[in-house]
């Protein structure tokens, strides 16, 4: 069993123990900004310590707190380059993007997914469509999240979730979140770790058919799932739908973006 030292206490202050020094924190008004940072920092110093124990490593301070904060930014910065990006000796430019969507060449199907955010509460939505612009299917999913690299990255998921109910085998599912694309194609890519389970369950389903290709586009190129994810939003619409029970207005909604 592990020992979690909560009651210890801090030296210069024989009053104050590790317990209460974490309520304190969670007492905080802040978004968990205290809690966030405390836990971290506590975090790495059970880390370094445990190295010290067991593997003989000296404990360094700066090299305590360096991983510190790089978990603390993890949860509050997930859009935040220097913490989501890439490696530095793995940075490579894309080549641009289109500036608008394109039906895709047969026998594949493109599905698109964007999402809509806002206070914590959100709505993803995809959209299957064919060589000749006809949707194949569309699906929307409301959801809670604190960021909406979070809403963004569930969109793809449900995108191959509709892959999957739609037996489709030949996929491009393109979004313009440039993060989650990132994070679903570039084994170098630090991966936010809000997304780490979305990404993973996401890869998974997609492994199970002929071909999959993850792609990005700019969200001028995307509006028709930014159109039906802002209406899933707006009318907290959760389902499914084959290109035979697709309601009118649901259609109406990426006829106008095209």
């Amino acid at each position: 069993m592990v020992h979690i030292p909560l009651g210890l206490r801090l030296q210069g202050n024989s009053e104050l123990t590790i317990s209460s020094l974490v309520r304190s924190w969670i007492q905080c008004d802040d978004n968990n900004y205290s809690f966030s940072l405390g836990a971290s920092i506590c975090w790495a110093i059970w880390k370094a310590r445990n190295k010290k124990v067991f593997e003989n490593k000296n404990i360094n301070v700066q090299g305590i707190l360096k991983i510190a904060f790089y978990w603390f930014n993890l949860y509050f910065n997930p859009h935040d380059d220097s913490e989501s990006g890439f490696l530095p000796q793995h940075r490579t430019q894309d080549p641009s993007p289109p500036a608008t969507w394109s039906a895709p060449s047969t026998p594949f199907i493109k599905i698109n997914v964007d999402a809509s955010w806002k206070n914590g509460v959100y709505a993803c939505a995809a959209i299957a469509r064919d060589h000749m612009n006809v949707c194949r299917g569309a699906g929307t999913r409301i959801g809670m999240c604190e960021v909406p690299v979070f809403a963004e990255a569930d969109g793809f998921l449900l995108a191959a979730e509709l892959t999957i109910w739609l037996n489709l085998q030949e996929i491009i599912i393109e979004g313009d979140s440039q993060i989650v694309v990132k994070s679903l194609t570039d084994a170098n890519y630090r991966v936010p770790w809000r997304i780490w389970k979305l990404k993973d369950d996401t890869k998974l389903l997609l492994a199970g058919i002929k071909s999959s290709t993850v792609k990005y586009i700019p969200e001028k190129a995307n509006s028709a799932a930014h159109s039906l994810a802002d209406y899933a939003y707006l009318n907290k619409v959760q389902a499914m739908w084959t290109s035979s029970n697709l309601p009118s207005d649901i259609a109406s909604l990426w006829i106008e973006a095209t």
